[in-house]
């Protein structure tokens, strides 16, 4: 059977998980602190450590105003969600 949440070359947002590296490298190569990104991303500075330092999960939407605060594509610093990644098992 064909989980149609992962078909074709979009995947939702929900079933992505933000890489803390790449936002941060991101963050930097856009020479912002993260208390700087943190504003114009309408998020708070504690907010964002936690979601850097894998504390708390972002909300789809608070996912979508990090990518348009560092104008970029969700892509850009998530990763597909692969809970069989995770157990140890090969897709």
């Amino acid at each position: 059977m064909c989980d149609r949440s992962t078909v074709g070359h979009s995947v939702r947002v929900h079933d992505r998980r933000v890489d803390p590296d790449e936002l941060r490298w991101l963050i930097a190569e856009r020479d912002l602190s993260l208390s700087e990104f943190a504003v114009r991303a309408g998020v708070s500075r504690r907010h964002l450590h936690a979601i850097l330092a894998r504390e708390k999960v972002p909300t789809e939407r608070m996912v979508l105003r990090l990518a348009q605060a560092l104008g970029v594509s969700v892509d850009d610093f998530t990763v597909v969600d692969d809970p069989a990644a995770e157990d140890g098992e090969a897709a």
